[in-house]
C-alpha cells in the first residue's frame, strides 16, 4: 500500500475508501488489467468504484469454498 501512495491519496481524496479505490486503480494498471474476478462477498462500494473506473467486475464462487464445504479424512 505505501508503495502506492496510500497515505497521500487519503489525504488528497479525505476519504479512506476513495484513496483504497485509486490504489487499487493505480496497482490494476501496472498489470494493464480490464478485468477483475472477485468473491461473491467483496464490498459493494468498491467494486461499483473500480466499475465506474472502467473494469469489469465479475464476481465468481471461491474454488476453494467446495472444498472447505466438505470435510473428509483428506481434507
Amino acid at each position: 500500500m505505501s508503495q502506492y501512495g496510500i497515505m497521500d491519496k487519503i489525504r488528497n481524496f479525505r476519504d479512506v475508501e476513495s484513496a483504497y479505490c485509486e490504489m487499487i486503480f493505480e496497482f490494476l494498471r501496472t498489470l494493464h488489467a480490464k478485468r477483475i474476478a472477485v468473491p461473491y462477498n467483496f464490498p459493494v462500494q468498491t467494486a461499483d468504484c473500480m466499475r465506474k473506473a472502467g473494469f469489469d467486475v465479475i464476481p465468481i464462487k471461491s474454488p476453494l469454498r467446495e472444498m472447505r464445504e466438505v470435510k473428509n479424512e483428506k481434507r
